[in-house]
Parts: structure tokens; C-alpha cells; sequence
């Protein structure tokens, strides 16, 4: 791939104010460390400027992506994440506090919205086939690659 060469341009680059202010460094390495710890290897592009892949994240309900792959992937796990949703989903809330990501006001129907990518039905063959397309998935194709390789052979060997 392009990665090395893309990730060296960025540091080799003699353009004036290519990295930025040391503000934006710090916001693109903060960035850069939540991309890492979601998807475990993201590409070489986002590695780069995660801001895409940052954004498309930033202020939505979603299952964290290395949830999703690697452990909601698995069919044996899912009817017991949809009856474990659906329970929540019945509560009268107002905020939701997840693991990933920050606090701030949410519904039931955020809960079921943030969940549907995940218990969709098109995902069934998504762990066992990469080829699968699932446009449900709020996540950068490119980003997840790894998690769902890595998914997909936990699976062969009925690990999850």
C-alpha cells in the first residue's frame, strides 16, 4: 500500500504550515489516539488525517467498532444482544453513559439506532465474508479492515 509513503509525506512535507499549530498537532494526535483504540489499525489514509474517520464517529450513537467486530459478530452472541437491547430499549431514559464514548442525552430510540448496524440482518455474513457489503456500518470500510479479518478467522475457529 501507500501508507509509508503517505505517512512519510506528512512528517517530510517542506510546505509552511503543514503540521499545523501546535493546537491542531495536539487535536490531530488526540484524534489519531481515539481512531487507534476503535479500530485497533485503521488505514494508512486516516493514520494521516483521522479527521474523516473522527468525524463520521463525533456526536453519534454508535457500537464501538472493535465491539462490534470482535465480539458482537458472533451468531451466538447476537440474540442475546437484540433481547439485551430490546430489554434497555423498554426503560425511560434520558441519558445514555456508554463505555467508548462520552455521556450526553440519549433515547431509547438512540439506543435501537446505534444497535441496528449491528443486529442488522445483512451483517450475518459479514464476520465469515469481508466480500459482504454492510452500507449499515457508520464505520470507514478501510478503517475496520483489520477488525474484521481478524473477526473473520475468530470465527473459523469458533472462537467467537
Amino acid at each position: 500500500g501507500t501508507g509509508s509513503k503517505d505517512i512519510g509525506q506528512l512528517w517530510t512535507s517542506d510546505a509552511p504550515g503543514r503540521q499545523g499549530s501546535e493546537a491542531e498537532q495536539l487535536q490531530r494526535g488526540w484524534e489519531r489516539n481515539v481512531v487507534l483504540s476503535l479500530f485497533f489499525g485503521p488505514s494508512p489514509a486516516t493514520i494521516v488525517d483521522p479527521k474523516p474517520s473522527f468525524q463520521a464517529l463525533e456526536g453519534r450513537w454508535v457500537v464501538a467498532p472493535v465491539t462490534d467486530s470482535l465480539i458482537y459478530a458472533s451468531d451466538r452472541v447476537q440474540p442475546e444482544l437484540a433481547r439485551w437491547v430490546d430489554d434497555l430499549a423498554r426503560w425511560d431514559f434520558r441519558m445514555i453513559a456508554p463505555s467508548h464514548f462520552d455521556a450526553r442525552e440519549g433515547t431509547p430510540e438512540d439506543l435501537r439506532a446505534a444497535f441496528a448496524p449491528t443486529l442488522a440482518k445483512s451483517r450475518g455474513g459479514a464476520a465469515t465474508d469481508p466480500a459482504t457489503p454492510v452500507t449499515a456500518r457508520p464505520y470507514n470500510v478501510d478503517d475496520v479492515r483489520l477488525l474484521d479479518g481478524i473477526a473473520t478467522e475468530l470465527v473459523k475457529l469458533k472462537v467467537i
